[in-house]
């Protein structure tokens, strides 16, 4: 998949594993370097930069030309996700550790745990069917504000649910960690491919692969365009000492954040395991203990109890309006708790 180009004009692809069977369950890698990430240099050097991929349909950079790749639901793979793709980084599918030379011992007679130790965790978890079923490449908003307010946040198609959804990240503790967000759906077909246009329209190059998507057409080429008018949403959640804090895009109205029991959290994970996919589990409610308005009134810090690194926090903060009474056009999100604030 790919390629991508980076800043230095090297190129980036990603390459998925086959159906082959065997130890690895449904995919295996039988040549080398599937199931990893490669750059190639302008001088055409090839370098496999980091390995755990499974069906990795895309990449993609951030502001800083960090690479991000989407991967899909499967073995070793609970739910698609979002993987920062670091030099020798592991993401979790171990078909592809046939090819690196530095693993101790044979990897189809590794057990799990092993593994589990060994790889690094998704920096986004896309919750299956509520998001990620089959993700595109990530696509940063480097447009200068004509796609609203969310540059530098990048954008993920999804094929088979004809959905676009939206990830904002931080880094925490020196890892990648963040929240997703459903952002336009009813796409005619599965949005496989993304590309800003020079107007700040946002170009979708849609297919159902043969497999069928909820847009029921079999392919087609749509154009999103901004209506300049800023909707009320979470712009972003990220972690903080005790709890989160969630930015808006429009100030807040403090009489429906008054109350703390307004709000729906839950935490879960999913499985690592050969078996594939996997159910929510450990599915916990969280209660905060206490909301608090910024001055500006556009950013609410909750206090939430016992916060559990290696879960996924999920908000529905339906009841919050805007200060002119506007309901939060999307109130679902979901963050990849990886690493503690301190």
């Amino acid at each position: 998949f790919g390629p991508g180009r980076d800043r230095a004009g090297a190129l980036w692809v990603t390459l998925n594993l086959g159906h082959t069977g065997g130890a690895f369950g449904e995919m295996g890698s039988s040549a080398p370097w599937r199931g990893w990430s490669c750059r190639v240099a302008p001088d055409g050097t090839m370098t496999p930069w980091s390995v755990g991929l499974r069906s990795p349909n895309g990449l993609g950079f951030n502001l800083d030309d960090d690479l991000f790749v989407t991967d899909n639901q499967g073995g070793y793979v609970g739910s698609s996700c979002l993987f920062h793709a670091a030099r020798g980084a592991f993401h979790g599918h171990p078909a592809g550790l046939i090819w690196d030379a530095s693993f101790p011992g044979d990897p189809a007679e590794t057990p799990v745990a092993t593994f589990d130790r060994r790889r690094a965790p998704a920096a986004v978890v896309l919750p299956h069917r509520d998001m990620g079923q089959s993700p595109s490449p990530p696509l940063c908003a480097t447009t200068g504000g004509k796609f609203g307010p969310f540059a530098g946040q990048m954008f993920v198609g999804d094929q088979t649910l004809s959905f676009l959804m939206r990830i904002a990240l931080e880094k925490v503790d020196g890892a990648w960690q963040g929240a997703c967000f459903p952002f336009r759906r009813g796409f005619q077909s599965g949005i496989n491919r993304l590309a800003f246009a020079p107007d700040g329209a946002l170009v979708l190059g849609e297919t159902d692969r043969g497999w069928g998507s909820t847009g029921g057409e079999p392919f087609g080429l749509q154009r999103l365009v901004p209506t300049g008018k800023t909707p009320m949403e979470a712009l972003t959640i990220a972690a903080a000492p005790g709890g989160f804090d969630v930015t808006f895009t429009l100030p807040v109205d403090p009489a429906s954040v008054a109350d703390p029991a307004a709000f729906s959290i839950q935490r879960y994970r999913y499985f690592y395991h050969l078996t594939y996919g996997s159910p929510r589990v450990d599915v916990t409610p969280v209660r905060a203990t206490a909301a608090r308005l910024s001055e500006d009134r556009k950013r609410l810090t909750l206090d939430l109890p016992d916060l559990v690194a290696g879960r996924i926090y999920e908000f529905h903060l339906g009841g919050i309006r805007s200060a002119d009474g506007a309901e939060i056009l999307h109130p679902a999100a979901y963050y990849t708790l990886n690493r503690l604030p301190r």
